[in-house]
């Protein structure tokens, strides 16, 4: 009856440390999920306070800052080119008058009503 007893109890234990090790794994992922969180808040944090720093002083830049303030200013430029060319490739033009795009095949703007050539 010992050795029944003895496995009985060592069932339970490997049971016990089962479940406390899935507990463990749970609790463990959780708190990751927290810290990955966290740090991703921290980094949002961060890219407001350059946003934030960038919006006040893109035209008084330092020296510190003054090549990185160039490369956005260059970035920027690239982008509204793109844009431009998106929208060709789209055909849609802006309207002189308002700026409301339209297509480029519209006699009238659908915002103002100003001709269109």
């Amino acid at each position: 009856m010992a050795f029944l007893d003895d496995l009985g109890k060592k069932i339970s234990d490997v049971s016990e440390s089962a479940v406390q090790k899935g507990k463990n794994m749970t609790d463990l992922s959780r708190y990751n999920s927290m810290i990955s969180a966290e740090e991703n808040n921290i980094k949002n944090i961060i890219l407001q306070i350059g946003q934030t720093y960038y919006d006040k002083h893109a035209d008084e830049a330092d020296n510190e800052f003054a090549a990185l303030f160039s490369q956005i200013k260059s970035a920027n430029e690239r982008i509204s080119e793109y844009n431009e060319a998106v929208k060709r490739l789209k055909g849609i033009i802006k309207c002189p008058n308002c700026g409301k795009e339209v297509p480029n095949t519209s006699q009238f703007c659908v915002g103002c009503g100003t001709k269109l050539n």
